[in-house]
């Protein structure tokens, strides 16, 4: 019974941990247009706060031309205000 509680926490630890956690990859795709773009997904906004901050910080440093965000953005309604005050940082500066 121990070993099965053990194992369910360790596998809780393990998501949250994950979650949040921000995984960046570069990828350069021949274009003459030059354009750089930033694609966000799996935020799960309220859950944690910590992959939103360096998202954020990530987007400043990169400076894209475009951002697509793909989903998986709040994890309840009450926090839509805070995505759309998020949106509206990670937005300015864009051209």
């Amino acid at each position: 019974m121990y070993y099965v509680l053990l194992a369910i926490l360790c596998f809780i630890l393990i998501m949250v941990l994950e979650a949040g956690h921000l995984k960046c990859e570069y990828l350069k795709v021949r274009s003459d247009l030059g354009i750089r773009i930033a694609l966000i997904s799996d935020i799960h906004m309220g859950l944690l706060m910590v992959s939103v901050k360096d998202a954020a910080k990530a987007i400043k440093i990169n400076k894209p031309d475009l951002i697509i965000i793909a989903g998986d953005l709040i994890e309840r309604e009450k926090h839509i205000h805070e995505v759309s005050e998020w949106i509206k940082e990670i937005s300015s500066g864009l051209p």
